[in-house]
């Protein structure tokens, strides 16, 4: 998503109104500055689908992987992918005629900066509601799968620390705790603080071009520290091994 916001589109955003001036390479290449918008907006509920995709693949690698969950995932996997690349698509039937809407641009931002060519500023709808709408669902959406497999992966570690591990093993999951935390905080405040701000920005009419700009470097700073936390995945293999191990070693000394 990074080279989506900081390479391709580079979107200068004119929240709350839908509208924004494209710099980046895509202008280029010929691309149309209403797909240029479906890309950006696209890529961050892909970013979002991501963190929700890392969280669940855990939960499945180290509690799941012999349970019906095997077979839904599949399905689930399937309608995330579509949620995500479909729920903007209905915009770009949306598109208005640029002249009359750059006008009704200037009159809800008058003060824009004498810098900012006017005819370059691209509307993607004159009505707000779909774009707000869309924002609100796939945020609740996405929130809700990542908040649903972070107490499924506390709950089952916390079952786990009830049976009798080893002290590596559970110094292992302890690591992997905190590792999820910081994977969702992360999340929320790259991606679900900026996507909030927009949101109420759109509704309260707010025009505030510094947070309007921030809030773009956080998606981009969500993309490059998705990987970060991921330091817990080679924890997986290794906790499953301990486990397994701690099973073997009480079965043979029930054994003897």
């Amino acid at each position: 998503m990074d080279w989506s916001l900081t390479v391709i589109t580079i979107p200068y955003l004119l929240s709350p109104v839908a509208a924004g001036v494209p710099l980046g390479f895509a202008n280029v290449l010929g691309i149309s500055t209403d797909f240029q918008c479906y890309f950006a907006l696209t890529s961050v509920a892909a970013q979002g689908m991501a963190f929700v995709l890392i969280f669940e693949n855990r939960y499945f690698l180290i509690f799941a992987r012999n349970t019906l969950w095997r077979y839904i995932r599949v399905v689930f996997i399937i309608i995330n992918y579509c949620a995500v690349f479909c729920v903007f698509l209905p915009l770009l039937t949306m598109i208005p005629e640029q002249t009359e809407a750059r006008k009704a641009v200037l009159k809800i931002l008058p003060d824009l900066p004498e810098a900012l060519d006017v005819k370059l500023i691209f509307v993607l709808s004159t009505d707000i509601s779909y774009i707000l709408i869309s924002a609100v669902f796939m945020e609740s959406f996405l929130s809700t799968e990542a908040a649903i497999f972070v107490v499924l992966l506390w709950t089952n570690f916390k079952l786990t620390r009830s049976a009798q591990h080893s002290f590596k093993t559970l110094k292992l999951q302890k690591k992997f705790l905190l590792a999820m935390y910081i994977q969702a905080a992360v999340m929320f405040f790259n991606l679900v603080i900026p996507v909030s701000y927009f949101i109420f920005s759109t509704v309260s009419k707010l025009h505030n071009q510094t947070a309007n700009n921030l809030s773009i470097l956080q998606f981009v700073i969500a993309e490059k520290t998705t990987m970060l936390p991921t330091v817990a995945i080679p924890a997986m293999s290794i906790q499953r091994r301990g486990v397994d191990e701690d099973v073997g070693a009480r079965s043979t000394n029930i054994g003897a």
